[in-house]
C-alpha cells in the first residue's frame, strides 16, 4: 500500500490471485477486496489484519461503501449486486441487476442511492439503499439582519430667525 508521497507503508496478501476490486470503509477503518474466487476479503485499513472472508454464491467485482449504516455493495458477474453488512462481516442478500460483468458500482452518500453499470446493455441501475441510516443534514446557510449606521447626505431642516421690516408709528406731542 503507498501514502500520498509513493511511499510503501505496507502490504497485505490474501493468497489469491484474482482480486479485482477494492474499496474502503473510512468510518470503520476497513479495507474491502473482491477475488473471482467468491470472497471479499475484510481487513483492517490501519494494521493490515485479515478479520473476515465473506463468501458469496457469485463471482465478485466492483466493491462500493455506503457509510450511512456501513453496508458494502459487491458488483458480481452474471446481474447480480450483493450486500455485505459491514458492521458484522456477513452476506446479506442480492439483487438482479440489468446485464453485465459487474464492471462498476457507486454510492451517494448524501441521498443512499447506489448506481451499477451493466455493460451487457449498455444502461446504468439506480437502486436506494432501504437500510442505510439518514446521513445527517448538512447545514443550511441563513440570512442574518445586521444593523450598519451609515452616514447620509440628507439637509435637515433648521429654524433660523430672520428680520422683518415692521412699520411703526409713533405718535409725538407737539407743543
Amino acid at each position: 500500500l503507498v501514502d500520498g508521497s509513493d511511499t510503501a507503508i505496507g502490504s497485505l496478501s490474501t493468497g489469491d490471485t484474482g482480486l479485482v476490486g477494492i474499496a474502503v470503509n473510512p468510518v470503520l477503518t476497513r479495507l474491502y477486496v473482491s477475488s473471482v474466487s467468491r470472497n471479499v476479503y475484510v481487513y483492517n485499513a490501519a494494521s493490515f489484519a485479515l478479520l473476515a472472508t465473506v463468501s458469496l454464491p457469485g463471482e465478485p467485482h466492483a466493491l462500493a461503501v455506503n457509510t450511512n449504516g456501513n453496508a458494502v455493495f459487491v458488483a458480481a458477474n452474471g446481474n447480480e449486486l450483493y450486500k455485505i453488512d459491514g458492521n458484522t462481516n456477513t452476506y446479506a442478500g442480492s439483487v438482479t441487476v440489468g446485464s453485465g460483468d459487474g464492471e462498476g458500482v457507486a454510492v451517494n452518500t448524501v441521498t443512499n442511492h447506489l448506481f451499477v453499470s451493466n455493460y451487457g446493455n449498455g444502461t446504468v441501475t439506480a437502486l436506494l439503499d432501504p437500510c442505510a441510516t439518514t446521513p445527517p443534514p448538512t447545514p443550511t446557510p441563513t440570512a442574518t439582519s445586521t444593523v450598519t449606521n451609515t452616514p447620509t447626505n440628507t439637509p435637515t431642516a433648521t429654524n433660523t430667525p430672520t428680520a422683518t421690516n415692521t412699520a411703526t408709528r409713533t405718535h409725538t406731542p407737539t407743543a
